[in-house]
Parts: C-alpha cells; structure tokens; sequence
C-alpha cells in the first residue's frame, strides 16, 4: 500500500471511528423464550444439556462450565452502558484521536498483504476494517480484562438478555473443544467479546479465518486472524464491495432505486422526491433531514438525519 493510498485512506477511517464503528461488530439479538434465571448450578446443567445434544464432548462441557461462576461486576457494567447517552459529537471527539489515526496508517502499512487480500476476498477496504480495529481495542492494546466463560455464563443466567447469550456461552464450549478458548485463562470484554476486533464466539466460529496459517483463528494475538476474520464478518452484515459507506445509522436508509429514497428522522417519516442539493436542508422534529445521491452514476441516494448537529448560519447544519 503506497503512502499515498494510505493518506488518501484516513479520512475515511476518520469517518468510520466517528460514525460509531464499535458496536456494529455486534450480533443481532436471537428468539425470545430462552431459560435463564434460578439456581445457577442447575441453570449451567441445561447449558450442558444443551451442548451434549449438539454433539460437543463431555470433555469440553466439563473444563469450560466446571469453573463458571456469576460475575457481579458483568451486571455492573451491562446496566450502566453510558455511551448509549453521549451525543454524536461527543462520541465523535472521543472516538477519533491522532493516536488513532497514526496507528491506523502504521498498521495498513504493516499489513499491507493482508489488507489487501481482505478486500479481494471479502471486499472491504483497509480503512473500514482499521477503523472497527482501533475503536474497539486500539489496535490490540486494550482487550478486556473479564474472564470470558464468566461474563457469558453470567448475561446467559441474567434474564435480561438471554437469548443473545445463552448461544455464545454454547459457542465457547465449542471453542474450547476446538483448541481455540482456554476456560481459565481467556479474557476480554465485559460483555464476552473476544480479541482485537471483539467479537463473540459464535461469530468467531461462523467467519473466523485462519489468517497465519497456524490453523487456528486467534483473534487476541494475531493480527492476520484479526483482520481478515473482521473482514468476513463485516461482509457478512450486508457490507457490498465499491459502495459508499455511511455507519449504520437509525435515522438513515439507502434506495436503490432512481431520484427517489425514504427515511425516518426523530420518529417522523418523510419521502426525498429527488436528492437535495449539498448543504440544502429540511427541519423534522428536533432534526435536520437531507438527502444526497452517490456512488457510480449516482443511483444510490442516501437521505441522512443530523441530530444534535453544529448548527451554523440560521440554524441549520453547517456541512
């Protein structure tokens, strides 16, 4: 990768580590009905239960749910999630640093190779993948320090999100019997995730990539692993090779279709007619509603809410 593609990059992994990356790598939530709650012995039996009936060995049953134990400070942290309350801005200014962005550009030139095979396999750039990388764990440096079998043990027996956790405590037991978890020793973030980019273990089992060679997917040491495993999953989110990306907004939908697009802003509903004009803006509740046409041939028109935006000469957005 030459200096100048790197150079060319950086805004756009400036725009992806303010628009929200971290979060995204994040599974959606499964069906509801999940057992969860009570005694937490008998409730770590079902788990067992459950994995002997998907084929795993009693052997990995045993090491990953032996040691399990409720984590008071995983309900802590799950109940509190502050940067739920933060406005874009102050989001933005405390997600995208110059620390970020230099590491960023070293890291794209490290592993130029790898990068690049990401986007021929998967067809997503460096700048995007780099962008999930910092944010998450600044490239590695910052991983967690909970006990991963705990914390998923203990949101899996936590009834507020059963459904999601329940399966990636059943994931781990099939990382440990493939060599890829140690029940002990493995940490990571509150909420279970794992490695560099921070993901939860079904993903990891369901778009993993050896990226080493070593044939195992090791998202806290290796880099090659780390990068094309995000790759894989992004792709796998709906992520199309040479389309603009924009983060993954509530108040912002996409239409393929010709001069026309549909949105939602602060809870209201509106129709663009034709792509508005740049810097050409439309009051919607507490919002600014505005749409743009882009990629090839311009075919692609995304309409965009700013909420919370710098208001600039009558009020209105200033970009």
């Amino acid at each position: 990768m030459t200096k100048r593609i790197i150079a060319r990059s950086l805004p756009a992994l400036a725009l992806a580590l303010a628009m929200g990356a971290g979060g995204a790598l994040g599974p959606a939530p499964a069906n509801a009905q999940t057992p969860c709650g009570g005694d937490f012995r008998a409730f770590l039996g079902g788990v067992a239960q459950e994995a002997r009936a998907s084929g795993r060995s009693q052997a990995a049953i045993d090491a990953t749910l032996a040691g399990a134990r409720i984590d008071r400070k995983v309900l802590s942290r799950d109940r509190a999630q502050g940067v739920f309350k933060q406005d874009f801005l102050t989001f933005s200014k405390r997600s995208v640093s110059g620390y970020r962005l230099k590491h960023g550009a070293n890291n794209m030139r490290k592993y130029a190779k790898t990068f690049a095979r990401a986007e021929r396999d998967y067809g997503v750039p460096a700048p995007v993948i780099t962008a999930f990388w910092g944010l998450e764990t600044d490239y590695g440096a910052v991983q967690g320090d909970f006990n991963t079998v705990n914390a998923l043990a203990t949101l899996a027996h936590d009834c507020r999100r059963p459904q999601l956790f329940r399966p990636q405590l059943l994931a781990a037991i099939e990382m440990v019997e493939h060599g890829d978890l140690d029940p002990a020793r493995t940490t990571g973030a509150w909420a279970g995730e794992i490695g560099q980019v921070q993901m939860l273990p079904e993903d990891i089992i369901r778009h993993g990539v050896d990226g080493d060679g070593d044939r195992h997917v090791d998202l806290k040491k290796s880099a090659p692993d780390t990068i094309l495993t995000a790759a894989s999953f992004i792709q796998s989110l709906g992520w199309r090779r040479g389309e603009p990306s924009a983060g993954r907004w509530p108040c912002w939908t996409t239409s393929r279709a010709r001069g026309s697009s549909s949105g939602s802003c602060c809870g209201s509903s509106r129709r663009a007619s034709r792509p508005a004009r740049r810097r050409s803006w439309t009051r919607c509740g507490g919002c600014w509603m505005g749409s743009v046409a882009v990629g090839a041939s311009n075919r692609i028109v995304v309409s965009l809410a700013l909420c919370g935006a710098v208001y600039g000469r009558r009020g209105r957005p200033t970009g």
